[in-house]
């Protein structure tokens, strides 16, 4: 990877939402868009726009189920594996209520 690449990786996870949408799916992938809004509380346009730059990133992959989309991690790219490790070690507050979350599909 190059560095430009490691950039445009970090910059989409610079901020908030999209960061707290890509938390969401490292710690309960995969997950559907539905649980995601419920999660978080954001509106679908902003999950949805969270998503597609997450995509676009190769962070995240999605399949249809039915009328349902879920997202699950890219572990094709090598910086996804960094990323779930690093998130899953440090203590993030507003992950707690991830850990008891049940999802819906």
């Amino acid at each position: 990877m190059q560095i430009s690449e490691i950039a445009n990786v970090f910059s989409a996870l610079g901020n908030p939402r999209r960061l707290f949408v890509f938390l969401t799916i490292v710690r309960l992938e995969p997950i559907c868009v539905c649980d995601i809004m419920r999660i978080t509380g954001y509106p679908q346009s902003s999950v949805s726009r969270a998503l597609s730059l997450l995509r676009l990133m190769g962070l995240v992959n999605f399949e249809r189920h039915g009328t349902r989309v879920c997202y699950y991690l890219n572990t094709d790219n090598p910086v996804v594996t960094y990323l779930k490790d690093f998130l899953n070690r440090i203590d993030i507050p507003e992950a707690s209520k991830l850990e008891k979350f049940e999802k819906s599909c």
